[in-house]
């Protein structure tokens, strides 16, 4: 939604602190910061993919305005679209860049690159879900 240009919080991190403070009884009542090491847009993002599948990715960009209008509009037609229409506005205006702070000795973690984190969760499938498009279904059985 919107021009996809805003940087935004993407995983692992953010999944990874979230099931740490879970099992952890030392996380309770604490704020911990949580960031990856880059600060990516969603066109990024999307790059990441349209780089795995070896094809670029069909997008389509909303105005913000006319978010804006939709999100309103949406709200006693459908009101789940319409909260996802004015997140897609949140996405989009609010400065979502976060720098990663030290990590407190007790919750230490990992920084992973997105990219790196999409090849090993997404490389594979992407290959061969290309291989399904290009080589038809024998290919894709072997």
């Amino acid at each position: 939604m919107g021009l996809g240009g805003e940087p935004g919080r993407y995983p692992p991190e953010v999944l990874d602190a979230y099931r740490r403070a879970l099992d952890d009884p030392r996380a309770l009542n604490q704020a911990i910061e949580v960031c990856g090491p880059e600060n990516l847009s969603t066109n990024q993002v999307a790059h990441v993919f349209e780089s795995l599948a070896g094809r670029p990715a069909k997008k389509r960009y909303v105005p913000l305005p006319v978010m804006k209008a939709a999100s309103i509009l949406m709200q006693p037609v459908n009101p789940t679209a319409g909260r996802l229409i004015r997140n897609g506005v949140f996405m989009d205006t609010a400065d979502l860049h976060c720098d990663p702070p030290e990590a407190p000795q007790e919750f230490p973690r990992a920084l992973t690159r997105f990219e790196d984190w999409a090849r090993s969760h997404y490389g594979q499938q992407a290959v061969e879900r290309q291989a399904v498009i290009v080589g038809g279904g024998d290919q894709a059985s072997s």
